[in-house]
């Protein structure tokens, strides 16, 4: 099960790297937050439609023509899909934890020119910049592994439990790691008008839907239907609960920042 994860974790560090360059060299994007924000978008769709192709089967052609096929199904045909590669996710999740984080905390390329400089120069100190804090809060990184363990764990959660362990262990991880980032080594760069909070929120209360309805489906399966049935207000909740926040989301972008900022002193 460790070698899909390795390759799938490893295309995707490389899918980033080309869709920050897309934005940088071929549109020609002229500020920073608007590259990273796009880059953001496109390898979040990305992580997402691997996800599902890989809950639903395993390609692509084979997942479309079993859809196509039987249309009315396609909600069977996930819960009958969902418990088959729980143990794949949960690989992933704690590939995340174990492996992901630990490596963006070392940062290999920037350790490697440090020791190679300190082993020419013993004297050699890296001095500490306004770019280099800058360069180091990758966005477009870090809100998508969130997420992505996130909707792992809401969706396997009901199908899966030990899926709560793993998420735990990578949440533990974040919380140290991201901590010691945000104190010592991040700076923000530009203001994203809240925009990527308003992206991870939207996200977020997207795919929740989407695991209800999964959970229905294995419910549906297993011939509970009374369940199914008594879970369907928690799918209307969702629904409603996440259009009312969309609506409100477009007001928080239009508010100017010294606004908010009064808002913030006013309130805190």
């Amino acid at each position: 099960q460790y070698l899909p994860v390795l390759a799938w974790l490893g295309l995707l560090s490389l899918l980033l790297d080309i869709f920050w360059r897309i934005a940088e060299r071929y549109e020609r994007v002229r500020t920073y937050s608007e590259i990273q924000l796009r880059t953001m978008r496109r390898y979040w769709a990305y992580t997402l439609c691997t996800m599902y192709v890989t809950v639903l089967s395993g390609s692509l052609l084979d997942s479309l023509g079993n859809v196509l096929e039987r249309p009315r199904n396609v909600v069977l045909f996930l819960g009958q899909s969902m418990p088959q590669v729980s143990v794949y996710f949960v690989s992933v999740v704690l590939s995340k934890g174990l492996l992901t984080l630990p490596l963006s905390a070392l940062r290999p390329v920037s350790f490697a020119i440090w020791s190679w400089r300190t082993l020419k120069d013993p004297a050699y100190e890296a001095p500490l910049t306004e770019e280099s804090r800058a360069a180091s809060s990758y966005y477009c990184q870090e809100l998508p592994d969130v997420l992505l363990v996130f909707t792992i764990c809401v969706t396997f959660a009901p199908l899966a439990p030990l899926i709560l362990f793993a998420g735990a262990v990578f949440f533990g991880a974040a919380l140290l790691h991201y901590r010691f980032r945000a104190l010592y080594a991040w700076s923000a760069p530009f203001q994203g008008q809240g925009q990527f909070f308003s992206f991870f929120l939207s996200q977020a209360l997207g795919v929740m839907p989407i695991c209800v309805i999964t959970l229905l489906a294995a419910l549906a399966l297993k011939q509970g239907f009374w369940q199914a049935f008594a879970l369907l207000p928690l799918l209307v909740f969702l629904l409603a609960f996440g259009n009312r926040a969309r609506s409100q989301q477009r007001f928080g972008e239009k508010l100017p920042l010294k606004l908010a900022r009064q808002l913030d002193e006013e309130f805190a």
